[in-house]
């Protein structure tokens, strides 16, 4: 029996071998690292055999995206990082299986000071649009005025304080806002006790592709190094065809068109070598070469007659 199974036993192995692959082709979700530091954070993500050129960084808003795959594995991972982060601004670099990104940090931006109306906001608006449609937020404070209340927006942070001796009430309220919240734009009105703030969305950001760096290896080396000895073979021999093609003599008919067409443009700027080159053509108009022996007999005949 074992006789008969031992032919197979090497398509055995090879079907072995190709399971294996196929199972370590599965989609994995490394480990992400990040840290944070004074100006800047640090993500690193473990990408055993997948080489620099073959991952892609697509960053939208404060979320990042990792995909990258090889022979046989493939990586995909999203991860969010903090709202002061730069995702903009990142440099990616993967040396030796390990990504690292660097994300540098927004410059923090002062408090901004919302006014309080007193009267309604007008933007009564029906706006079915999700994307577009403004965050609503509606406080009770009862025993207020509009000057009593005090409305700041910090970041992505909403905070309204403010009270009063005479009534006795007070507000003291922190409301973090979402990240598409466009706090420059904000506006607020207090009327009959209810504080009402209304946040405009921000526009969708564009997604950002960030370039990852590397140690380039031999074949890339290669691979470049091929392509400018191809580019710079293909320009000298584009040159020697233009060098020949300029050398070599032009037909009567082109010479005698390229003479009227270097002509004309030269009477058209009016040199005065275009009108001595004119002249002597003209002068040399109906002249025709005499042959050595014609000279000699014309002087033999000469001679006789003195």
């Amino acid at each position: 029996m074992m006789l008969t199974l031992s032919p197979l036993s090497p398509l055995l192995d090879a079907l072995a071998a190709d399971v294996a692959i196929r199972r370590s082709c599965r989609r994995t979700m490394p480990s992400v690292i990040a840290r944070e530091n004074d100006d800047h954070f640090l993500v690193t993500l473990p990408l055993p055999g997948v080489a620099p050129t073959d991952i892609k960084i697509e960053a939208m808003d404060s979320r990042m995206t990792v995909r990258g795959s090889s022979s046989y594995r493939t990586i995909d991972t999203s991860f969010a990082l903090p709202d002061k982060a730069c995702v903009a601004d990142a440099v990616a670099e993967s040396i030796d299986g390990l990504l690292t990104i660097r994300v540098p940090k927004r410059p923090a931006l002062p408090p901004r000071a919302v006014p309080v109306s007193t009267e309604l906001d007008d933007d009564s608006t029906p706006n079915d649009d999700a994307s577009t449609r403004p965050y609503n937020i509606t406080l009770v404070a009862p025993g207020l005025s509009a000057v009593d209340i005090d409305l700041q927006v910090e970041e992505c942070m909403l905070k309204v304080s403010g009270g009063t001796a005479s009534t006795g009430a007070s507000i003291a309220r922190c409301i973090r806002l979402p990240r598409d919240a466009n706090v420059e734009t904000a506006r607020a009105s207090h009327v009959d006790g209810i504080l009402s703030v209304t946040v405009p969305k921000k526009p969708p950001a564009a997604s950002t592709r960030i370039e990852v760096k590397g140690v380039p290896t031999v074949a890339s080396v290669a691979s470049v190094a091929r392509e400018e000895a191809d580019e710079e073979f293909d320009s000298q021999e584009e040159c020697a065809e233009k060098m020949a093609s300029s050398t070599a003599a032009p037909a009567p008919e082109e010479a005698d068109e390229e003479f009227d067409s270097q002509e004309e443009c030269a009477e058209k700027m009016g040199s005065p070598q275009a009108a001595e080159a004119k002249d002597a053509v003209t002068a040399g108009e109906g002249v025709t070469a005499t042959t050595d022996d014609e000279l000699a007999e014309w002087e033999m005949t000469e001679a006789d007659e003195a």
